[in-house]
């Protein structure tokens, strides 16, 4: 495994996380037609059933000690699920909810595809506003944000202090999908 710093006690892309066994263990729990628990929950965007994943649960607390290690926050697991956003799909730019202290990404694609990458917010103005956690009170531009790619078996960790907007500034391009394992802490 190699941790790259990307925000400094913040953010976190661990290259080669995830085992190949664990990888498709966690493929296996959505693509195998008898365990498939995925739901259309958003347009264009399938999630597992959280209250049905407990073999995603059991994976996320299997972590724990790891992320509490990397981020120095004691932190309890809260849930494991996937999510499959399908073309056209666009994860807007947001705050996590306050009870996520640690959000980890997990990638499950075998390719990287940099129109897949995730957006950080670097702009203060806009990360200490009041405004609602799912519409900053303006339009966030490109150069200020920090992208971090989507990379098959990395590991994205999020330490949600100070809670800052993050989102895809892009949606899923055509003929493509964007696989994600989400693992949240409290």
């Amino acid at each position: 495994m190699n941790t790259e710093i990307i925000i400094p006690g913040q953010l976190w892309l661990i290259r080669d996380f995830l085992s190949h066994d664990k990888y498709t263990f966690v493929r296996n729990l959505y693509r195998k037609a008898e365990n498939n628990r995925l739901k259309m929950l958003y347009d264009n965007r399938l999630l597992s059933d959280w209250s049905e994943t407990t073999e995603l649960n059991a994976l996320c607390d299997s972590f724990t000690q790891q992320f509490i290690g990397l981020t120095e926050t004691i932190v309890q697991p809260q849930v494991g699920y996937v999510s499959i956003e399908l073309p056209h799909a666009h994860v807007m730019m947001h705050r996590i909810h306050t009870d996520i202290k640690i959000q980890v990404q997990i990638p499950l694609c075998t390719k990287s595809t940099e129109s897949n990458s995730y957006a950080f917010c670097l702009a203060e103005d806009v990360n200490n506003t009041n405004s609602d956690d799912h519409q900053p009170y303006r339009a966030i531009q490109s150069e200020e944000c920090v992208f971090v790619p989507h990379v098959p078996g990395s590991a994205i960790v999020y330490l949600n202090n100070p809670r800052i907007f993050n989102g895809m500034m892009n949606k899923i391009p055509e003929n493509s999908v964007r696989e994600t394992l989400w693992l949240n802490y409290q």
